[in-house]
């Protein structure tokens, strides 16, 4: 786990979490788990039941850098 990844960290390698999309381009893939929180639960800690029950299969992107 890295707090405060750079373009280094990640550059040609496959993450899984969260980048802003400037850094996105850099890694081979991406892998995302996105979680589909009711609006009442958002900004609230989940428990890990909630985690599994909201969590979406886990998606891999390659973003690529046009401009």
């Amino acid at each position: 786990v890295i707090e405060s990844a750079t373009p280094d960290d990640v550059r040609g390698r496959r993450v899984v979490g969260v980048l802003p999309l400037h850094m996105a381009a850099e890694p081979a893939e991406v892998v995302n788990v996105a979680i589909n929180t009711p609006i009442e639960l958002r900004g609230v800690e989940l428990s890990l039941a909630q985690v599994r029950q909201y969590a979406t299969p886990p998606a891999v992107y390659r973003v690529e850098r046009i401009g």
